[in-house]
């Protein structure tokens, strides 16, 4: 992939005109598709009962998965306050001392919207999507905020940055 000046600057500049647009009071706007596609806050879940726990992240359209057999949550990943996208996974850990699996993380970039979801998918990773709207063919990953080849806890957010792969430059 090579390099131009508005694939490396464009996740930027987006930054800087989303906080100047809510600065000045202005706040986007979603259509119905659009708001069912944003990243979901993960909520504080430590000594919740695993079944309100699952409860509320049911209400929040995410998936979980619980880790030993306790009645009460004392390990959550991703922790809370992160977001993730809505296809993401909580793992909720029930058993005090828990040694959570890691999984190395996968080289994505280049990979386009579909693809890298799949990958992190398949190692229990969550990601949240900067730059590019994800829903058009011709999107890639320009980077990931963790490196390729490190090892994390299942359940770990990973930022993926997109771009349009117009081949104009």
């Amino acid at each position: 992939i090579g390099y131009y000046g508005s694939k490396v600057t464009a996740p930027c500049a987006r930054n800087i005109m989303e906080e100047s647009l809510k600065y000045l009071g202005y706040y986007p706007e979603y259509t119905e598709t659009e708001y069912k596609e944003l990243d979901v806050p993960v909520p504080l879940l430590l000594d919740e009962d695993v079944a309100k726990a699952q409860e509320t992240l049911e209400a929040l359209g995410l998936k979980y998965q619980v880790v030993g057999d306790g009645e009460k949550v004392v390990g959550q990943c991703p922790s809370t306050g992160l977001s993730i996208s809505p296809e993401g996974t909580v793992i909720l850990y029930t058993v005090e001392n828990y040694m959570p699996d890691k999984v190395e993380v996968p080289d994505l970039q280049g990979f386009t919207a579909t693809d890298a979801n799949e990958a992190l998918t398949n190692r229990g990773l969550n990601y949240v999507a900067v730059g590019a709207s994800t829903d058009r063919s011709d999107v890639l990953v320009l980077s990931q905020s963790i490196e390729a080849g490190e090892m994390v806890e299942v359940g770990t957010v990973i930022q993926l940055t997109y771009f349009v792969n117009d081949q104009t430059g």
